[in-house]
């Protein structure tokens, strides 16, 4: 097998287990199992997310689970989480890039709906021979004329 065939073969595989690794991320943000979701991410220091909520970051894997323990609070009964247009670019390397839609509705404890979608960029890390999410920027479109977010938009 050439170099070429050997890198393509490689980033099949990094591409399916990337895949793999946000079917389970989802499957786990549906049932609201913080540790489960957080096993998706890397551990330690090395975690930078940007969520929609406040605080501007949350940096390190305990803030983040905190972060997580938090929203869970605020939701009541099951929630649907979707993922669509999961794009994944792979190299071959020990880093990739991903971006996609996650559509999240359900109950908020307050007894308000949510229903909304956000984008989302993961960075991921290959450590040991194993995907971990390094860096996570969630954003939803802003706008302009209003300086409200838009959880509906689409394209």
């Amino acid at each position: 097998m050439s170099t070429t065939e050997s890198s393509k073969a490689f980033d099949r595989a990094d591409d399916a287990a990337i895949k793999s690794l946000e079917q389970g991320f989802i499957a786990a943000f549906s049932a609201k199992d913080v540790p489960r979701i957080m096993s998706f991410f890397s551990t330690g220091d090395r975690l930078l997310v940007f969520d929609l909520s406040t605080p501007r970051q949350y940096a390190g894997h305990d803030a983040y689970t905190k972060d997580w323990e938090r929203f869970v609070k605020t939701t009541d009964g099951p929630l649907s989480v979707t993922i669509s247009d999961l794009d994944v670019t792979t190299n071959g390397s020990n880093l990739a890039f991903s971006h996609s839609i996650v559509h999240v509705s359900g109950k908020r404890a307050d007894g308000g709906v949510m229903d909304h979608n956000a984008r989302i960029t993961h960075v991921y890390e290959k450590t040991n021979g194993q995907w971990f999410i390094v860096h996570e920027h969630i954003s939803v479109p802003i706008d302009m004329s209003t300086g409200k977010p838009d959880f509906q938009s689409k394209p």
